[in-house]
């Protein structure tokens, strides 16, 4: 019977590990069509890549972040940085004013040997997950 308990327990601890592991390693980015899709202007296969890395990251308001995505924009930025070719950055959080506000991340890529640099626009609702609206040229 004790022993019967243990395997349980040891089970149940298994399954906890794993479960929260698979939350919080959401790297299934395929970056070559991430790539391809931000120099051919495919703002689908755009949103597709975006919305499998951001399935688990839902708003969390707090005193200190209204809209509660101020973390998960640094998770979602940490993992398109995981693409060798890509470099992403915040560029303004909840800085378009629209209801609910947009942000925004700094995408820089080469082509050609040439540097790309495209904004994305992301929804930040704090009543659903980050959601890729749209792409347009960054400017210096």
């Amino acid at each position: 019977m004790k022993q019967g308990l243990k395997i349980l327990l040891l089970i149940i601890i298994t399954v906890s590990v794993t479960m929260s592991c698979e939350k919080t390693n959401n790297s299934i980015i395929n970056c070559k069509n991430l790539k391809n899709a931000i120099l051919n202007q495919d703002e689908s296969a755009i949103k597709s890549e975006i919305s499998l890395l951001t399935l688990d990251l839902k708003p969390n308001p707090t005193t200190n972040d209204e809209w509660g995505h101020l973390e998960n924009f640094e998770l979602l930025i940490d993992r398109l940085n995981q693409c060798n070719e890509i470099n992403a950055e915040l560029f303004c959080y909840c800085c378009i004013y629209t209801y609910p506000p947009q942000s925004e991340i700094l995408i820089k890529t080469y082509s050609n040997g040439q540097q790309i640099q495209k904004i994305f626009d992301i929804l930040t609702s704090k009543d659903q997950n980050l959601v890729f609206l749209s792409m347009h040229d960054a400017y210096n």
